[in-house]
Parts: C-alpha cells; structure tokens; sequence
C-alpha cells in the first residue's frame, strides 16, 4: 500500500503530514536559554559555571529524555519539542507566514494545506518535500541557517571572552 506524505521545514518548525495524522516538532541546538527555561519550569538549580551539555545531563539524569514535550537528546546536542496543543501551532504557524486558514480546518487539512501553501511561497522555509522528494532550499532559510550559525559563533566567542577575563 502507498502511503502520502508531505512535510516541510518552516523556521524551525518540521511538518508532516502522513497517513491522516501530523507530526509537528521544533528542533533547537542545546542553547542555555532553552535549557535554563526547561529548568526553571522544574526548579532545577543551574549552576552557573555549567555548560549546556552539563545541564542537558542533569535534565536528563533527574526526569528521563522527554520533559513536557522537550526531548532531549544529548548525543546529537539537540532538543525537539513537540507542542501540547498541535492545531493552535499550526495556526501560529500558518499566521506567521501569511496563510490565511479556516478555522474549522482539522490539523490534518491544515498541516496539509500549510505545507502546499509554504512550498509556494517565498517564505523562510527550509525545504519542502512530497512523497520523499525534496525541493529546492528557499534562499531565505538559507539566510536563517546562515544567520543562526553566526550568533551560535558569536555566542561562542562571547562566552570564551567572559571566561577570559572573568565577567
């Protein structure tokens, strides 16, 4: 039996559709602001000399990969987050990049319909595909990713110069 599926990168956003069902997640690199976010929602106590990969551990160790819809996963350095409420994010989605939607569309029609509408758009999406085959990179993702690359170096240089000279 064949089996559909469409998905898309939109921001950091993934979308797909398959089968009648959707699968929305938000992939994040261990950045401490989403890791001391995490934390505070748990009153874990950050120590401030830790590093993300220290803090994502002890996340880990103290409640299991999979915090609130955060999972964890240490090996790769990465978070996704799969949202509570998949129709309202899709709907912040769909408004964020222009989509007019209805509002009585399930999350099915509307993952479906965003996905068709986002590969034809000039919006900041990161690819696109249908049935596994994939379009090309829109040049405004490639600017985001290119962005985003540029403040986790500035970040990086950031917290050595700290380290350095102790502020």
């Amino acid at each position: 039996m064949f089996s559909s599926q469409k998905e898309t990168t939109y921001l950091d956003w993934t979308i797909i559709v398959k089968d009648k069902s959707v699968e929305l997640y938000r992939d994040f690199d261990f950045t401490m602001d989403v890791l001391k976010e995490i934390a505070a929602d748990k009153n874990v106590k950050v120590q401030p000399d830790w590093f993300e990969r220290q803090l994502a551990t002890q996340l880990v160790n103290q409640f299991g990969t999979n915090i609130d819809g955060y999972v964890i996963d240490i090996d790769n350095s990465t978070i996704h987050y799969y949202p509570k409420n998949t129709i309202q994010t899709l709907r912040d989605i769909a408004t964020r990049a222009g989509y007019k939607y209805k509002d009585k569309q399930n999350s099915v029609a509307l993952a479906s319909n965003l996905i068709d509408y986002l590969g034809k758009s000039d919006t900041n999406v990161v690819s696109s595909s249908y049935h596994g085959n994939a379009e090309k990179k829109k040049r405004k993702g490639c600017l985001m990713f290119l962005w985003n690359v540029i403040t986790w170096i500035f970040r990086k240089i950031w917290w050595l110069i700290k380290k350095i000279f102790g502020r």
